[in-house]
């Protein structure tokens, strides 16, 4: 048996996993993890500053977590909360409301992706208001699923082809003081981006139409970047 290596796993990896589920960075296959440190079949050491991509941000190899799972797995793996109660995610949705802001009236609906809570928040505020209209912003990243699609506006390349997408989505400019498209400073300006967002209420959007407003707190894939402390208009 030939011995496993990155070159080795990304080899197999373009036989059979499709394009369209990656996003390649580098070609670095690792075989194991601790804590913040991982590991790749060559014995290389990386720093995770990744967490999966925010998905997993528990570090690796926690022998409490791994003994966890494995009590959970010794007992019953899961079963699902669509049609029988079920105590563990009840449990945590009980922990969740707790530490959640908002009032008492708070509930939890579990999902198994982000894109996948992006389209039920847009079906969700539809459904709650009667309004249509959807505003997100440019360079947004919201998923890949067909709603979250629709209102991420980071890139043609994931639109390419795609359309037609949901309606009446209206995307505008986020408060990005590093790269202002109005080419203000942040200890001048007057909230150009939100002074936008006006005008379309005034001219061409109603506000009373609008269902939702999706914003990051801080853009991730536009940069990482944090909107101004004078932002509280936003």
């Amino acid at each position: 048996m030939s011995k496993t290596t990155s070159k080795s796993i990304e080899k197999k990896e373009k036989q059979y996993i499709a394009k369209t589920q990656k996003i390649p960075y580098y070609p670095v296959a690792f075989k194991s993890g601790k804590g913040a440190m991982l590991y790749d079949f060559e014995g290389n050491e990386y720093v995770d500053f990744l967490a999966s991509a925010g998905s997993a941000n528990i570090g690796h190899g926690n022998k409490e977590l791994s003994e966890a799972v494995k009590e959970q797995m010794d007992d019953l793996t899961q079963y699902t909360l669509a049609y029988f109660n079920s105590e563990p995610p009840i449990r945590l949705a009980e922990k969740l409301v707790e530490i959640a802001p908002g009032d008492n009236n708070k509930k939890v609906l579990y999902s198994a992706t982000g894109s996948a809570c992006i389209d039920a928040a847009i079906k969700l505020s539809r459904a709650f208001t009667g309004r249509t209209k959807i505003i997100s912003l440019f360079e947004s990243y919201h998923g890949s699923t067909f709603g979250a699609m629709s209102i991420s506006a980071l890139s043609t390349n994931m639109r390419r082809k795609m359309g037609p997408l949901l309606s009446d989505i209206y995307h505008f400019n986020y408060p990005a003081c590093c790269k202002c498209p109005y080419s203000k400073k942040e200890e001048s300006c007057s909230l150009e981006c939100v002074n936008e967002i006006e005008f379309a209420f005034d001219h061409y959007l109603p506000s009373e139409e609008v269902a939702a407003i999706f914003i990051e707190p801080i853009a991730g894939d536009a940069g990482i970047i944090v909107p101004p402390k004078n932002g509280s208009k936003l």
